[in-house]
């Protein structure tokens, strides 16, 4: 394992070689950037290439007992934090800075990757800071999130900021190749498509259980109307039941929103080669029918907030039937 293994992100991995080159690899990095593109699976390349015996600085060899112990996630110098119950906690702090009391025991550094690193409650962000702002000597912070605008900006102050950006459907595909699915060519096309760049969401659209979901929901979306408030209800009240899906719920529904508005702001079809759900073209043309571009914007403005709010523990039920309601009020 080493950069080489990274697919589809050559600029931060450039960026990251360059700071290991250079063996100026700061203190703290933040790796940011949407959902699913490999930040955490980076993280761990740039841990074996600081801590390699036997490559060039800027790489690793990925077959030295530094290396390959990192590869299996078994290494005593490399920390992995995430999050408990939804949140990271004043306690998994301490750990860290038990963990950190002691020199590297193998490795030249030692690294701690944090996870889902928006997740930190408030004690556990301001305990964190502390560290941060007087880093222990060979140690390397990598915070790893997909909403950096919600870490504390004294926290962001001290982190290099590295970008990830979505993965190209020519990415998602090599990637899903050399992890062997043994989909069919047109699944795949079609899990890529839906996934937005993430090959987190391409592989959970493989599944074939996932896709039949998809297509009930966004039908049940796409029949909503003034006159059907009892189904918002219903509709609704399943989503907030259904807290696995919650997410996956909400991105349907944006790029079902968005598609519509690219429908809408091109009727002669051309940008179909770049819907998210190409397949729901009937459907997606009969939701568009009637609704001005700026009806769906300020839809997509509506959910955006509603997502914005996911960690504040709001009621989902209620937040979607306020949206829905919205949704069909405008018919």
């Amino acid at each position: 394992m080493s950069f080489a293994e990274v697919i589809g992100q050559q600029q931060a991995v450039n960026q990251l070689a360059s700071m290991a080159g250079s063996g100026k690899v700061p203190a703290a990095l933040l790796l940011a950037g949407m959902e699913g593109v490999g930040k955490c699976f980076t993280a761990y390349q740039l841990a074996q290439v600081v801590n390699c015996r036997q490559s060039a600085a800027a790489d690793a060899c990925g077959t030295c007992p530094d290396c390959r112990q990192i590869a299996r996630r078994v290494h005593p110098d490399v920390l992995l934090v995430e999050a408990e119950k939804n949140q990271i906690k004043i306690d998994q702090v301490r750990e860290i800075h038990h963990y950190l009391g002691f020199a590297p025991l193998s490795g030249r550094f030692k690294v701690v990757i944090i996870n889902d690193a928006h997740l930190l409650n408030g004690a556990a962000a301001n305990a964190l800071l502390k560290t941060l702002e007087e880093p222990p000597a060979q140690t390397i912070f990598l915070l790893v999130t997909h909403r950096q605008q919600q870490l504390l900006p004294t926290i962001l102050s001290r982190c290099i900021t590295v970008m990830f950006k979505p993965l190209s459907r020519v990415a998602l595909k090599e990637i899903l190749s050399r992890q062997g699915t043994g989909a069919e060519a047109r699944l795949v096309e079609k899990a890529v498509a839906l996934s937005g760049g993430s090959i987190s969401r391409a592989r959970y659209f493989l599944d074939t259980d996932n896709l039949s979901w998809r297509d009930d929901f966004l039908s049940r979306i796409g029949a909503l109307t003034p006159e059907s408030y009892e189904d918002v209800f219903a509709l609704a009240e399943e989503v907030g039941r259904d807290a696995e899906r919650i997410d996956m719920t909400l991105y349907l529904l944006e790029t079902f929103f968005r598609d519509a508005l690219v429908l809408t702001m091109d009727p002669a079809g051309g940008g179909q080669c770049n819907l998210f759900h190409p397949d729901l073209a009937e459907l997606l043309q009969g939701f568009a029918a009637g609704r001005s571009a700026t009806e769906l914007l300020s839809l997509l403005e509506e959910l955006n907030r509603l997502q914005s709010r996911l960690l504040f523990n709001i009621n989902i039920r209620l937040a979607l039937e306020a949206l829905l309601m919205k949704l069909v009020a405008r018919r």
